[in-house]
């Protein structure tokens, strides 16, 4: 990969994605069919189903109270047909396994999306991230946060589960520039009074979750929608994957708001700059600009206006030249032939081999 995106690639990773439409059984049935391991009914309060694949990893199926439970159909349904899917802890090379698992699931007949409460929360390892790094994604995330709602079209259903970022928290920690993660805690949990070692604690629910980091040393993404799409949902573990590149290589990044008169050429531009470069991430770049509007090529619009016109202007000019008479033509030595001056054709003397040199040379 070009640039210094490797990053990209090395990075650990793993992803919650809600649904409903089948029940959990019948979810653990699903991808048992891709993992080919066998199904655990551990049960509990989560109600947990596990499934292990070939390299001994725990895939988990487990209840989530917050899913608007429904039938395939439409129809109510009950607390049975709310289902998570929980990963394990995944590499880059996984990303086929994922996708086939997401694929089961869709064809056993799951549905998902922001009309159901459903979410798709990424979890990025951070465990060697400095605290300048952690400032770094704080100040990545805050400055495109805008962006990245109109990108990932963020409901409003989710906003008790998906904040944006705490202003106060941002302005703090850019202006204290704390040299610990201890110090850079503490900020983080200012806005509440709940103990930081609750697992629901509120600080959670915001789009980054820098929650899980201090506690499990791997933070979370909760801004995108729920999808059952394959593609879809690899362009988005790719954007949480090139966000964290971006924060672990950058000397320094921005808090700095990012504004856009045109929204689908600078979220393109943002692509670009943290690496979906080339062919190999033609598809991902698309799902991830296809909800934004204005012109992917052009900065201003009117200069694309512009563009067109001479561009049109061009061709126009050309095809004047293609069709202007031979006889407007001028010969090697500037002379011009109207049919006027030619000779007659019973005129055979004297001029007629220049002329047809002339003339063919000029054709």
């Amino acid at each position: 990969m070009p640039g210094n995106f490797d990053g990209i690639k090395n990075r650990k990773f793993g992803i919650e994605i809600e649904m409903t439409g089948i029940t959990r059984c019948e979810a653990a049935k699903a991808i048992k069919k891709v993992l080919g391991g066998d199904i655990d009914h551990v049960g509990g309060t989560y109600d947990k189903y596990t499934v292990g694949d070939d390299k001994g990893r725990k895939w988990q199926i487990v209840f989530d109270s917050s899913i608007y439970a429904r039938k395939k159909n439409g129809d109510l349904a009950s607390d049975y047909y709310k289902v998570e899917l929980n990963s394990p802890v995944l590499e880059y090379e996984d990303f086929d396994l994922l996708q086939n698992v997401i694929r089961a699931l869709r064809k056993t007949g799951a549905i998902t999306g922001p009309d159901y409460d459903c979410g798709t929360h990424i979890h990025i390892d951070a465990s060697d991230y400095t605290p300048q790094q952690i400032r770094n994604l704080v100040n990545l995330w805050s400055s495109k946060e805008d962006f990245l709602w109109d990108a990932l079209q963020v409901s409003s259903a989710r906003s008790n589960y998906c904040k944006k970022i705490n202003r106060t928290f941002v302005y703090q920690l850019n202006q204290k520039k704390p040299k610990t993660l201890d110090k850079i805690s503490d900020l983080w949990y200012a806005e509440t009074s709940n103990s930081r070692y609750n697992h629901y604690n509120p600080t959670r629910y915001h789009a980054l979750n820098l929650h899980s980091f201090f506690q499990h040393g791997h933070y979370e993404i909760r801004a995108c929608n729920a999808s059952l799409h394959a593609g879809e949902v690899k362009a988005q573990v790719l954007l949480a994957l090139a966000i964290s590149n971006a924060a672990v290589t950058k000397k320094y990044c921005s808090p700095a708001v990012s504004h856009s008169d045109n929204m689908r050429y600078s979220f393109r531009v943002f692509l670009l700059n943290l690496g979906f470069i080339g062919d190999e991430f033609k598809n991902y770049r698309a799902h991830l600009l296809k909800h934004l509007s204005g012109n992917i090529a052009w900065r201003h619009p009117e200069d694309a206006i512009a563009q067109r016109e001479r561009l049109k202007a061009e061709r126009e000019a050309a095809r004047n030249e293609r069709v202007r008479p031979v006889s407007q033509y001028t010969d090697e030595f500037g002379e011009t032939h109207d049919e006027e001056q030619t000779a007659p054709v019973d005129d055979l003397s004297g001029s007629f081999g220049e002329d047809e040199s002339a003339v063919t040379m000029n054709m």
